[in-house]
């Protein structure tokens, strides 16, 4: 199985708090998501249902085309690896989207690939920052990183 992992777009300051949207460049960063995501075989999508998170799904859903979104506070900090793997798995799905925030998104790629929520194989995890893992199960220490691709540079990796 394929999981994506996208950070939302960047948002409003002041941080923290459920109604932040995303600014302008946030929308542009979603929309390049969802370029960089077409034709990848998504059949599941999982979102936080936070509003920045929430505007990015819609931005980036229609490159995937007619696929229904899950809205789980699951995805909104601070969840457990377990807890979104349960649901993953419950999709049944071959490929499936993930969109959160930091630090879950961190955190989540860490236990996945390294086995626990600290040893975050990555430098950084931008806005919009979106990590491909690959597993045959999910759980603990079980996914590889596939590769990642992070704004400005999303239409570069798409080709």
């Amino acid at each position: 199985m394929r999981v994506f992992v996208l950070r939302h777009g960047d948002a409003v300051v002041p941080p923290g708090g459920k109604a932040r949207s995303l600014t302008l460049r946030g929308e542009r960063e979603a929309q390049a998501a969802g370029r960089l995501l077409a034709g990848r075989g998504i059949d599941c999508v999982f979102s936080s249902p936070l509003l920045r998170a929430r505007q990015t799904t819609a931005l980036v859903q229609p490159a995937l085309g007619d696929i229904s979104v899950t809205f789980s506070d699951d995805l909104v900090p601070p969840s457990t690896g377990e807890t979104l793997c349960a649901q993953i798995e419950a999709c049944g799905a071959e490929t499936v989207l993930l969109v959160s925030h930091m630090p879950l998104v961190a955190h989540l790629v860490s236990w996945l690939v390294a086995g626990d929520y600290r040893s975050y194989p990555l430098v950084g995890y931008p806005e919009a920052g979106t990590v491909a893992l690959d597993m045959d199960i999910c759980g603990q220490g079980m996914a590889t990183l596939a590769w990642f691709a992070f704004p400005p540079d999303f239409d570069k990796r798409r080709q």
